[in-house]
């Protein structure tokens, strides 16, 4: 809008544009988008429906569909996603834990690179083990990552041992779900994009679980059972967002997670609550 009027780019000039048309406009490039939550459900089915994964989505927003081809043609890419990654490691505040997604080892896929970790021999494996991680950059721009350790199985060594609770790893959601952030800020930079990103998080084979951080050390309390099988959330932010203020993206994408295993006050969060200054 320039002095209260709207303005349309035409084939050689600007135009003016009614209220009604900027909302058939905007309404239109909404109905253009990829549903971000049914593609991370594809994205995970494809890997195995039934396992307990940890599946995320960032993408730029109303791009053209080549943002990261200099990136998959350059023969040094694995030295420009390490920088990438090495600037995001930087910046992140929560704790770094396996399976890592940073330099473990360099993949192409289809359409686009990875980083990965747990997957030997130039295959994309993910067996069930808590081992494998992978982090794909899409020649589009679109960034997938995708981790298994979403949940594990707890036991205690005594005699007789008593049934095996499963736990969810809420501290490597939360922390995969930060470096993502911190990964789009550092790619945006990498090409020269200052638009808006789009993120999507979900999260399988949670029923039944209990938080992480219940199961500490030797306390062995109880928390609260989650009771629902998938956990999935969606939000948008612009570029100046996610570069000063990505906690405020990440906490949206995690929190109602968190709040529902009753952890989202816990001392580990601490950093997540806290605004920069």
């Amino acid at each position: 809008m320039v002095d209260n009027k709207y303005y349309g780019r035409g084939d050689k000039t600007n135009t003016p544009l009614s209220h009604e048309g900027v909302l058939r406009y905007h309404q239109r490039l909404l109905s253009d988008r990829a549903d971000l939550k049914t593609d991370v459900a594809t994205l995970l089915d494809d890997i195995d429906s039934a396992a307990s994964l940890i599946g995320l989505i960032a993408e730029p927003i109303g791009l053209r569909d080549e943002l990261l081809t200099e990136l998959t043609e350059d023969h040094n890419w694995e030295n420009h996603v390490s920088t990438i990654l090495g600037q995001a490691d930087t910046r992140a505040i929560g704790p770094h834990l396996p399976p890592y997604t940073r330099a473990g080892g360099y993949q192409r896929r289809a359409e686009g690179v990875a980083v990965t970790d747990g997957m030997p021999n130039e295959t994309r494996q993910f067996n069930g083990d808590g081992k494998a991680a992978e982090l794909v950059f899409h020649e589009s721009g679109r960034l997938t990552l995708v981790s298994e350790k979403a949940t594990y199985q707890h036991t205690r060594a005594v005699v007789p041992p008593p049934p095996a609770t499963k736990v969810i790893f809420e501290e490597l959601i939360v922390a995969k779900t930060e470096m993502l952030v911190h990964v789009a800020a550092e790619v945006a930079k990498w090409a020269g994009y200052q638009g808006s990103w789009r993120f999507a998080l979900t999260v399988r084979g949670l029923k039944g679980g209990e938080a992480s951080l219940f199961h500490e050390a030797l306390r062995h309390s109880s928390g609260p059972q989650y009771t629902a099988d998938t956990y999935t959330r969606e939000t948008e932010a612009t570029f100046l967002d996610i570069d000063s203020d990505p906690n405020a993206v990440v906490r949206p994408l995690v929190m109602p997670l968190l709040r529902s295993l009753n952890v989202h006050t816990h001392a580990q969060f601490g950093w997540l609550r806290t605004d920069p200054a």
